[in-house]
């Protein structure tokens, strides 16, 4: 199914075509429960005071609260129980310089397969 944040729950079912590269990125992409239905796994990693900085750039210090009380350490234990960084072939850290306060994690899996990916589609 596909997981639809804004109301917590699983709403309907999606088919993907297999067309060559499929980046299906998230923090549960690598869920036990999901299967190993991928060739490489990436694991996008960022220090505790840069994550924090982000996050208060993009959602401001009352949702900050929040990330840092709730969210974060939920996805730590998360990422320790499953063991996500372990089942990576890749951990990479993408610095950010200048004013941008994040970069959507399908972009920087788009970067880091391409890479990864160029020399086996012949480009």
């Amino acid at each position: 199914g596909v997981f639809d944040c804004s109301v917590m729950k699983i709403n309907g079912t999606s088919h993907i075509e297999n067309k060559g590269i499929i980046i299906f990125e998230g923090s549960y992409s690598l869920h036990d429960k999901f299967g190993k239905y991928y060739d490489v796994a990436i694991f996008s990693d960022v220090d505790y005071d840069t994550q924090v900085e982000r996050i208060r750039k993009r959602n401001g210090e009352e949702m900050l609260k929040r990330f840092v009380n709730e969210w974060i350490p939920m996805e730590e234990k998360y990422f320790a129980v499953q063991k996500t960084a372990e089942k990576c072939d890749f951990i990479v850290t993408i610095p950010m310089k200048g004013e941008v306060s994040s970069l959507n994690a399908s972009v920087a899996a788009g970067v880091v397969l391409y890479e990864v990916f160029k020399g086996r589609l012949g480009e």
